[in-house]
Parts: structure tokens; C-alpha cells; sequence
């Protein structure tokens, strides 16, 4: 089975064996819908002139950036602060990255990363979370999104921001919409998740088909992960808790036809079964789960009914004089104990449930042990559990703790190979040294360099890199320092050091003209609104009434004003000081 974990598609054999870790940032999240993220797209904003038009800026982001996979003017909806805007997609995060460094320091053009997710699905599955996810997305103004016309029967969504964290926020809850409600069983306390490989043929599909037009709803066979998902057009839950019901009444009335046999051999008889193709054929005409081989007993188990195994028996040629149907016997390896709580499709095994669940509790929190795959507990058989098996005899949660726990086994025991994601609480995983420099996570959209797990540097090696940080932290040192003296304050949308000398507490960057409110950093667009926020928020606009003021307040301010040009310019280290300022700028 296959499984969307740690960013990545993962592959699982029976016994939750990691079989195939691919970190393609295209993630397969079911059979009918794919999710891909990136950051190679960038907005660009600049003052519109007849020398400097969107052809002169086309061919300044390809000379400085690289082949554009797509550049034209974006609609009426998305525009930065200038009349003349254009965005650009390019084929790497690189190129995307050299464009915002090229642009950073000019006055004349802004330049903002977009992060775009792409949601891929099904056209009926389109159609039944539009109205969802169209009501969500309204919600926040940040975000855009844009229906992509449908190709081979998929539909893509394509979700878009210049703002990290509110398309991050936005792509989980509607990712939460694309996965449905997994269908399950159970009490409250203990859900165990419904599903039978009998929903993963055209017959299962078809009876699928008429309970979801019964009920009106709409059922998806995710044969990828093994899982039943229900989507509910009316968001009723007692619609889903009725067809949950009929699910687990169907696989029950499955189950109910298969028991479990063991055609006894002896070692002739065994060797031979060995060497002929008969358990595959046995395989064809019962399903591969359902029919194994014992080892240690000689035997071949069978599950199915007691005439579909004589037919098998007869089928392979099997005397059935000598070997005898016998039903397997219910003891459980660990304790000893009699029981039928859990019966392992592959082999026959039983287990009873305390032992089963403590086996499953301890592989999926010891990261220390080897304990994958996960096989029977009888002596000699290590048969592997199946993933079904799991799924039936357990919940889903404690499945996906089995998975999780296999992965990150692996991971661990591959230091050189894998990093995880340098956002503190993501776990997010990419391959260091791989074939891309720059990672971008497709859960946070975080970007980091795979050769150092810093921030994207494009234009500096790892080393200078590194050297650039220690020197920016020792300028930023003295540049604190300074604006601790000299009440200077940095503006908020551009980094440019702001000084108010006097006047109200409306101020303007000289660097990105953005109005400013001086009390609270509060950047506004036009300075009619910086005037009404003080107003409102600060209850003016900071000018002080000077006819209040005695003639010993003023004679404080003043000496208060000396002891900061004291503190300035008398210091013999100042020179110092405005030199680091001005390398840190420059």
C-alpha cells in the first residue's frame, strides 16, 4: 500500500516494511487526488516608463534569473503597489530566488514570492468539494485560487499567496475537504476503519456506486491506501454514520463466508506443492491474501468455505483421502491462553487481543528496535501481518502510528541521506546532497538549502554564507546600539532606519514611501489613513501643547537632548559605529 508521510509517497509491504520512500514534490495523497507545492513564482511591481516597459522587464528577470517557464500580466485582482505589474514562474526555486536578490535593494521595482499549491483531482471529486472549498477560500483576502480547465478527466485547483503562512494555513483545511471522512466502526473510543479488498474490484465499485445513489452521497474506493472515503454533499453527519453502518454490515457479511482451513501434507507431498505453480493457481481463484503457506506445519491454509476449499483441493490434485480439512487451532503464542479475538489472514495465526495490541504499542513508540516488518508470533512462522489485517484489528490511528514509526526507523538509520525540514515542528523530509539545491517543503513551504540546511543563499557558497551570517550579527549588534541612542527605528515593510525629528508621529520611509504611524510601526498606504489610526488607536497624533509646559520641563528636555549628543558624538568609538552602519546598508 502507499501512503502520503513526512512530505513525502511512501511504499509499505505487509507487515508495515518500508518498501519505497519518494520524495517527487508531486505527493499522491490517494488514487484520485495529488498535491504539489513550490515557491518558483514571483509578482514584480515597478513605475511604468517608455524605456522600461513588461518586454524590458521580461528580459531583465531571463538575463539575471533564467529561462521563464511563463511571464504576462496578472489579473486585474493581483497587483503590487505599481500600475505596471507582471508575474513570472520560473522552472526552479533558484532562478525564482536570484530574481528577489537582484531586486532587492531597488527603490523602483518590488518583487514578492508567491507559494502556490496545486490540488489535483478527479472531476467528480471537483465537484463535490467546490462549493467547500469556494466558501473557504472567500474567506481570507490573501489568498487566490483559480479552477484549471479539466484534462483526462482531472481537475487541478491551484491556490496561491504571497503571504507563507496564511497559504499554508489555507492548504491544510483544504486538504482536510479533498480527504473526506474515512469511513469507520466502532465505539467512539476505538474506531477501526472499514474496508475489504472486495472494494477494490469492478463489483465492489459497482455496489459502492448504489449505496452512495441510495444515500446520497458520494463513496470513494481509495485503493491506494486501502481506505472507504465518504464526502457528504449536505455536511450531515447522520448520512455518514448511516452509510458507515451499511459499509461495515457488507464487510461483515464478507467476512462471514471465509474460514480458515489447513490442508495437512506430509514432507513428500509439501515439497512437491513447493515446486509446482500450485499455490499460485490456488492464489487466482481464492485472491492472493487468502491462501499461504505454512512452513513449519506442512500445511497449506485456505480461507474460504469448506466447498469453494474442496474444489481448490481438487483443483491442485490433492488426495483428499489423506489430508483432512481441519480448522487451525486458536492458542495464542505469547500467553498460551485459548482465543479468536484475532486471526491472521496469511497464515491462519491467532492472537489474542491484550497481546496483539501491546506487540503493536511497542513497535510503533520503540524507535530503537528493529521490529518491521511486523510478523505472526508463532514460532517459526514469520509470516507477515497484512496491512488489512491491521486495518481490521485495530484502529486507524494506531495504523498510521505503525507506518509513521517504520518511516522514521528508516530515516534514522540513514543519517546521510535524509534531513528533515528546518521548521522546528515540521517533520518534513529531503534528501541531503540531492539532485535540487534549494528543498521546498510541501507542508510549511519553508525553503532550505539541502548542502548546508540554511536559509536559500543563492549567489554565495555555503562557507560565505556562513561568514556573511557571523559579520550581519556583529553589525546588527552595533546597529541596535545606535538606534538605542539615537531613537532611530527601522520601517517595517523595507528595513530602511526611519529618524523622527520632529512633528506629529506620521512619518514617510524615504526607502519604500510607505506611511508610517512612528508610536506603533503601522505601515499604511496613504496618509489620511496613518492620520485616522492615530486618532483612533492613540488617541492623536503626537504633537504635544507647548503652552502646558514650564520653563523647568523645558530646560529637562534640553538637558535630556545634551546627554543624548553627548552620548553620540562625544564618544571616541562613534566613527566606528556610522562606518559598520553604512557597510551594513551598503
Amino acid at each position: 500500500m502507499a501512503e502520503h508521510i513526512e512530505g513525502g509517497n511512501v511504499k509499505f509491504h505487509d507487515g508495515c516494511a518500508l518498501s519505497g520512500f519518494d520524495l517527487n514534490p508531486s505527493l499522491r495523497i490517494t488514487n484520485k487526488l495529488s498535491i504539489k507545492s513550490d515557491a518558483n513564482t514571483i509578482l514584480v511591481s515597478w513605475r511604468h516608463s517608455s524605456e522600461f516597459g513588461p518586454l524590458v522587464m521580461k528580459a531583465v528577470l531571463q538575463s539575471v534569473a533564467g529561462p521563464l517557464r511563463f511571464c504576462h500580466r496578472p489579473p486585474p485582482t493581483v497587483r503590487g503597489r505599481w500600475h505596471a505589474n507582471t508575474i513570472a514562474g520560473f522552472y526552479q526555486p533558484e532562478h525564482a530566488q536570484a530574481a528577489l536578490k537582484h531586486f532587492t535593494r531597488s527603490t523602483e521595482v518590488e518583487v514578492w514570492l508567491i507559494y502556490t499549491v496545486y490540488f489535483t483531482a478527479t472531476k467528480e471529486l471537483s465537484d463535490v468539494v467546490l462549493l467547500d472549498v469556494e466558501e473557504i477560500t472567500v474567506q481570507d483576502p490573501e489568498i487566490r485560487i483559480a479552477w484549471e480547465e479539466p484534462r483526462a478527466g482531472m481537475v487541478t485547483l491551484r491556490l496561491s499567496g504571497t503571504k507563507q503562512e496564511s497559504v499554508v494555513d489555507m492548504k491544510r483545511v483544504l486538504e482536510a475537504i479533498y480527504a473526506g471522512c474515512v469511513a469507520t466502526r466502532g465505539l467512539p473510543a476505538a474506531r477501526y476503519e472499514v474496508w475489504h479488498d472486495f472494494f477494490a474490484t469492478p463489483p465492489g465499485d459497482i455496489w459502492l456506486q448504489h449505496l452512495a445513489r441510495d444515500t446520497g452521497v458520494i463513496i470513494m474506493s481509495d485503493k491506494l491506501q486501502r481506505r472507504l472515503r465518504v464526502y457528504d454533499p449536505e455536511n450531515s453527519n447522520l448520512h455518514v454514520k448511516y452509510v458507515e453502518q451499511k459499509l461495515a454490515e457488507k464487510v461483515a457479511e464478507l467476512d462471514a463466508r471465509l474460514e480458515s482451513h489447513t490442508i495437512q501434507l506430509n514432507v513428500k507431498e509439501f515439497r512437491k506443492l513447493v515446486a509446482s505453480d500450485a499455490v499460485a493457481t490456488a492464489q487466482r481463484i481464492l485472491g492472493q491474501p487468502n491462501v499461504s503457506l505454512d512452513v513449519l506445519q506442512k500445511a497449506l491454509v485456505l480461507r474460504c468455505d469448506r466447498q469453494m476449499a474442496e474444489l481448490v483441493a481438487y483443483e491442485l490434485k490433492i488426495p483428499l483421502a489423506l489430508p483432512e480439512l481441519r480448522s487451525v487451532e486458536l492458542e495464542c503464542p505469547q500467553c498460551g491462553d485459548t482465543t479468536s479475538d484475532i486471526e491472521f489472514s496469511r497464515c491462519g495465526h491467532v492472537a489474542c487481543r491484550d497481546c496483539f495490541d501491546h506487540q503493536l504499542n511497542v513497535a510503533s513508540s520503540d524507535l530503537t528496535g528493529k521490529h518491521f516488518p511486523l510478523v505472526c508470533w508463532q514460532v517459526g512462522c514469520e509470516q507477515p501481518v497484512s496491512i488489512p489485517d491491521l486495518r481490521k484489528y485495530t484502529s486507524g490511528v494506531m495504523v498510521d502510528s505503525l507506518l509513521k514509526a517504520s518511516l522514521t526507523y528508516h530515516i534514522r538509520s540513514s543519517p546521510n541521506l535524509y534531513r528533515n525540514c528546518r521548521t522546528p515542528d515540521c517533520r518534513s523530509v529531503y534528501l541531503r546532497n540531492g539532485s535540487y539545491e534549494i528543498f521546498t517543503c510541501p507542508n510549511c513551504l519553508t525553503q532550505t538549502c539541502t548542502l548546508c540546511h540554511a536559509e536559500p543563499h543563492v549567489g554565495w557558497s555555503c562557507a560565505d554564507y556562513e561568514t556573511h551570517l557571523r559579520k550581519t550579527q556583529i553589525n546588527e549588534h552595533l546597529l541596535d546600539n545606535y538606534k538605542a541612542l539615537a531613537g532611530t527605528k527601522e520601517c517595517p515593510k523595507c528595513a530602511t532606519l526611519i529618524e523622527k525629528v520632529d512633528g506629529c508621529n506620521h512619518v514617510e520611509c524615504s526607502g519604500c514611501h510607505g506611511h508610517i504611524c512612528w508610536e506603533c510601526l503601522k505601515v499604511f498606504a496613504k496618509s489620511d489613513a496613518v492620520y485616522q489610526h492615530m486618532n483612533d488607536i492613540h488617541g492623536g497624533n503626537g504633537l504635544v501643547d507647548e503652552e502646558g509646559e514650564d520653563e523647568e520641563s523645558e530646560i529637562d528636555s534640553e538637558e535630556d537632548e545634551d546627554d543624548v549628543d553627548d552620548a553620540l558624538w562625544d564618544d571616541s568609538e562613534e566613527y566606528d559605529i556610522e562606518h559598520h552602519i553604512l557597510a551594513w546598508r551598503v
